[in-house]
């Protein structure tokens, strides 16, 4: 998971972003350990590599009796594809990422036709969920998308930015503590290494992770139907080349990243897609909102790979900032809705919209205990907002 120097690594090509690009998909399964220990899993996130798994809602094991994977272990994975011509699928994986509650693993020679089937299945997911959501509802009023997305921009930069300097003060506290706590004496000399390389770069980093930001909310998203055409004539021998290094690793880590603050502002983002898309006059989802939680984790880990830390200090940042933006959101995103509904744009969907705790988790550092049910998903979203003491034993455990 070292970031690479080459001008690949830091700036994908088109075909190499979208081998990597996140399929969000609910698909129930199980998977098997070497020593037969089985679990129930559900599939949350796909692709070409990898997938990245929770366990199941019927896997009714108390988690301390939980045999959990270990980071390179191989397990064999097995799920239904109803509706398919291959309907049983089996992936076997190596575990990348793994703790009690969630795996991400890196396929070991998948078979490309299952391969196929699998992609064909999201897409057709992915389409359908376009058709239950459908077209935004027409208004008759007029509004100024390019003032209300400027608006927009420049409240986005102004969350952003105290939010990343959150990010870099826990960084810093929780490498030193966590260097100075660990009797690896690898791991410490990564650690320090890290603290030292974020001591010179701090600006350059904060520079680099705001401009990348700016790029993204300055170039009209592209469609999710030019997002999902990768097929299956695209699954050649140098398309699947690409998911054999380390990228996986970093797609694992932004689908962890982006889930996260996906699950905590379900409502929340549900009206910024609707209301960004009759803005952009594209459809809008978790995969090119400008301003949702991926579009955040792509910018994080561009930054970091470009200053070139070590695999343990980027397992743990990836962490710290999953934290961070999981807490840091809500207040932006109340924001946006609240101008869009201001000015008119599908004002119907404010209900919505709850002015909660969700909205103190910002860089302001206003918490709450407060647990709320996500609207439409049946999941309880629990308000974790962590204290200014970092659980460093926890943080160290899961690395």
């Amino acid at each position: 998971m070292t970031a690479k120097t080459s001008s690949t690594s830091a700036s994908p090509s088109h075909e190499h972003k979208r081998a990597y690009s996140r399929y969000p998909i609910n698909i129930k399964g199980k998977f098997c350990t070497q020593d037969e220990y089985c679990a129930v899993i559900e599939i949350r996130d796909f692709c070409l590599g990898g997938m990245f798994l929770t366990y199941g809602s019927s896997d009714k094991q108390e988690l301390s009796e939980r045999v959990i994977p270990n980071v390179g272990d191989i397990i064999d994975i097995f799920f239904d594809l109803d509706g398919t011509p291959v309907q049983k699928i089996h992936f076997r994986a190596r575990v990348a990422r793994s703790d009690p509650n969630s795996l991400g693993v890196a396929f070991v020679r998948p078979d490309s036709v299952d391969l196929q089937h699998v992609l064909k299945y999201t897409k057709k997911y992915q389409a359908n969920k376009a058709i239950k959501k459908g077209p935004p509802p027409f208004t008759t009023n007029s509004f100024n998308s390019v003032q209300l997305l400027d608006t927009i921009r420049e409240q986005t930069i102004k969350h952003i930015s105290p939010l990343i300097d959150t990010y870099l003060m826990k960084q810093g506290n929780v490498l030193l503590e966590l260097a100075d706590k660990t009797q690896n004496v690898n791991e410490q000399n990564g650690y320090f290494e890290a603290l030292t390389i974020f001591g010179n770069k701090r600006d350059t980093f904060k520079n680099d992770f705001i401009t990348k930001i700016v790029s993204i909310l300055q170039t009209k998203p592209e469609s999710i139907s030019e997002e999902l055409r990768l097929d299956e004539k695209e699954l050649s021998l140098s398309a699947l080349s690409l998911v054999e290094d380390d990228a996986i690793d970093d797609w694992i880590a932004r689908s962890d990243i982006t889930r996260k603050s996906e699950s905590i502002y379900f409502d929340e983002l549900a009206g910024i897609e609707q209301r960004l898309s009759l803005l952009y006059n594209t459809d809008i989802g978790k995969q090119n909102n400008p301003i949702g939680p991926e579009a955040f984790s792509y910018a994080f880990q561009d930054s970091i790979r470009s200053i070139h830390i070590n695999k343990f200090a980027y397992q743990l940042c990836c962490k710290i900032f999953s934290d961070v933006l999981k807490n840091g959101l809500g207040e932006l995103y109340d924001s946006v809705n609240t101008l869009l509904i201001n000015n008119n744009i599908l004002p119907e969907l404010q209900y919505h919209i709850k002015k909660s705790a969700r909205s103190a988790k910002s860089t302001h550092n206003k918490t709450s205990s407060k647990k709320e049910t996500s609207v439409g998903t049946g999941e309880d979203a629990t308000d974790d907002t962590p204290t200014q003491s970092v659980d460093t034993h926890k943080l160290y455990n899961l690395i």
